[in-house]
């Protein structure tokens, strides 16, 4: 009898050890196939450039240049927070334009989602060269991490083209249907002439001022023209400009030489806002004028009786 209880004691032991060493096996294979599925999966935001482009004015020395870089956020799931762009070049040649700084607070980045930051810079005046090189750092926080991405960016000049325009300049206020003046200053850097070029005003333009033809441009020769173009709407308008022409090879040049804003009011306004303010400035002038004969007449009346 004790032999029986004692085999049966023994089987029940070696069993309940097998059923734990399973059941820490499954534990383990379920923990090792949760942590690769993790890591399988986005668990993190990662915020990159989507591209880039110029917002406003042009790469050359001693200019400031607005540069916009769309960033996107590549996670599928997960929001990137409190995402900061840094601006920086290796070359030294380039800085934060005066009163700004090299960094632009973005805020937050949905899932699979894209936002643009505008940071503005100002070129040396003693650069020379081709293009300038910017480093771009992404800061941005996930899940209660921060974390970082950088990139490499490069913006061409207008050194290498034979064509080159060196500013442009938009009149910032401008009266709807009225002329508003676009100063160009342009150089033919090439030793052929140039027949063809024209600037391409995309906006709320008449049809008059949506291609200007800059005429014949002689080789080696600069230019500073001024144009005008009209607006056809009213508030804040933003127009982009276009260069193209052909080079010496047949083949056309486009340069986009940025987005400019205009403040386009009402005709009239200004001059009803001053005919008002001159309305008041009489009205004004009429009452002292009545004041002092009304003190006059009674300083006049009190000497008469005086006597």
């Amino acid at each position: 009898m004790k032999k029986i209880l004692f085999a049966v004691k023994t089987s029940v032991c070696c069993l309940l050890a097998m059923l734990l060493v399973l059941f820490n096996t499954k534990i383990v294979a379920m923990a090792v196939e949760e942590d690769t599925q993790q890591l399988a999966g986005a668990t993190v935001a990662f915020v990159e450039i989507a591209n880039y482009d110029i917002a406003e004015g042009i790469v050359e020395a001693g200019n400031d240049v607005k540069v916009n870089i769309n960033l996107h956020n590549a996670s599928s799931s997960i929001v990137a927070n409190n995402v900061i762009v840094t601006l920086s070049s290796n070359s030294g040649m380039v800085y934060p334009t005066y009163g700004s700084d090299n960094q632009v607070y973005v805020g937050s980045i949905g899932a699979n989602k894209t936002s643009t930051a505008t940071v503005p810079i100002t070129i040396s005046p003693e650069f020379r060269g081709n293009a300038i090189d910017l480093i771009c750092t992404i800061g941005f926080e996930s899940r209660g991490a921060r974390l970082s991405n950088t990139a490499t960016i490069v913006l061409p000049t207008s050194n290498g083209s034979a064509l080159a325009v060196k500013s442009i300049d938009v009149s910032p206020k401008a009266t709807v249907y009225g002329k508003s003046l676009l100063s160009v200053n342009y150089v033919n850097n090439s030793a052929d002439s140039i027949n063809d070029a024209k600037l391409t005003i995309t906006g709320n333009v008449d049809n008059d001022s949506k291609v200007i033809d800059l005429g014949a441009i002689s080789a080696g020769k600069s230019y500073l023209k001024d144009y005008y173009i009209t607006f056809v709407q009213t508030g804040a308008q933003n127009v982009d400009i276009t260069l193209t022409y052909s080079d010496a090879n047949g083949e056309t040049v486009e340069t986009n030489l940025g987005t400019y804003s205009v403040n386009v009011e009402n005709e009239g306004s200004t001059s009803s806002e001053s005919a008002q303010t001159n309305g008041y400035i009489l009205l004004a002038g009429q009452i002292v004028s009545l004041i002092a004969m009304v003190v006059s007449i009674i300083l006049i009346i009190v000497y008469i009786k005086k006597r």
